[in-house]
């Protein structure tokens, strides 16, 4: 949770130019479960490299947005540690992450409508997953997003897929 809170900090984690290498970039850390888990999966190859400048290069992330996402874990885990509560990792556990997610954004949860379209919990707001989410066009069911932008027409981003039992859990 600590680092998706790090990388949800900061904006641009991959080199956007339109090239086609960044869609390329994005998939290839991308996981179903939404971009959550790819956040996660690209902070951990980052830190893997060694916080390496050419790594980013050669797969089109932004040096310096994974340096701040790194700097802002180490202050939440501090703060956290500060608090008392202990650091427990969930692994490779995405279901206990999506839970966790669950818990903080269950006012955020969109349901897939027959056209494809997701209609909002809070308001039925009908929205689209946005085309930069690992989840564009994956028809989940049930979905949780970070943030609800209106461009050309209303566009979640920050999607990951959930259990809808978990809301009622939650709630």
């Amino acid at each position: 949770a600590l680092t998706i809170a790090a990388m949800f900090s900061v904006q641009n984690v991959f080199v956007q130019d339109g090239a086609a290498d960044e869609k390329s970039a994005r998939r290839h850390y991308a996981v179903r479960e939404g971009d959550q888990l790819t956040l996660v999966n690209v902070y951990n190859a980052f830190e893997s490299s060694k916080r390496s400048q050419q790594w980013c290069q050669a797969r089109r992330v932004n040096h310096r947005s994974m340096t701040r996402a790194c700097d802002t874990r180490k202050q939440l885990a501090a703060y956290v540690t500060k608090l008392g509560v202990p650091l427990v990792s969930c692994g490779r556990e995405s279901d206990v992450l999506r839970r966790c997610i669950a818990g903080a954004f269950f006012c955020n949860a969109a349901k897939l409508e027959a056209d494809g379209a997701y209609k909002t919990i809070r308001g039925e707001q009908r929205v689209q997953v946005h085309p930069v989410s690992v989840m564009h066009q994956r028809g989940a069911q049930w979905v949780l997003y970070h943030e609800l932008i209106v461009t050309t027409k209303p566009y979640i981003i920050g999607v990951c897929s959930i259990e809808p039992q978990w809301l009622s859990e939650v709630a």
